[in-house]
């Protein structure tokens, strides 16, 4: 499986500074298989409707890039 996303940070010296990729996915060899993975923040005067509005936008997106990739290595 290849890996989109995930941690995203830098190592250096004594230092470490890592942050989570909010949209991630797995990627089996070949498009065999696909698993999206996005996360919304939920903080004090969230709107649960608008939350789930922005996972179903972050999600979608990544599912059409790799649509579009999909579709242009068939030609």
């Amino acid at each position: 499986m290849l890996t989109y996303a995930g941690p995203v940070g830098w190592f250096g010296g004594r230092e470490t500074e890592l942050a989570v990729g909010i949209r991630s996915a797995l990627v089996d060899k070949g498009f065999g298989g696909l698993i999206i993975y996005a996360g919304v923040g939920i903080v004090r005067g969230s709107k649960s409707s608008l939350e789930w509005e922005e996972l179903d936008l972050k999600m979608s997106q990544v599912f059409r890039t790799f649509l579009k990739k999909k579709e242009n290595s068939k030609m």
